[in-house]
């Protein structure tokens, strides 16, 4: 789950993705 939003996330290497990603790790 986090792992593999996480591996898209830096794959995407987009700073909006990231922080929402992070967001819902947090949440």
């Amino acid at each position: 789950g986090a792992a593999k939003l996480l591996s898209w996330v830096y794959a995407r290497m987009d700073k909006m993705n990231a922080a929402s990603a992070l967001l819902v790790f947090v949440l």
